[in-house]
């Protein structure tokens, strides 16, 4: 599901990806948010393999190896990325899943 009125913008550098989400393509101000590569990879691919799965019931929570992620509905993901000891780490995401979507299609034009 792609939201095609709003507009989302992604650059890397450094190990980061910067993401900014505009409502509407001619919006001014934006939603930000930075990510690290390995989080973002991580993201892409229990993205490709959720929108594989026949199960898809709301909500969901599930667990790989550095990320959490939950969905209420499939309009919005909240994703948190555990440290070294398996606990959170102080930082995460919420976006609308225009943004995950926008993400893959971003990194296979790369």
């Amino acid at each position: 599901m792609v939201d095609e009125n709003s507009k989302v913008e992604f650059s890397a550098q450094d190990g980061l990806i910067e993401i900014r989400y505009f409502d509407t393509p001619d919006d001014e101000r934006c939603r930000s948010w930075k990510m690290p590569k390995t989080v973002a990879e991580e993201v892409i691919a229990w993205r490709k393999k959720f929108n594989k799965s026949e199960r898809k019931k709301f909500p969901v929570k599930e667990k790989t190896r550095i990320c959490e992620f939950n969905m209420a509905t499939d309009k919005y993901i909240n994703i948190r990325e555990f440290d070294s000891m398996g606990g959170y780490k102080m930082t995460g995401w919420s976006w609308p899943i225009v943004v995950m979507e926008k993400l893959i299609d971003w990194s296979r034009d790369k």
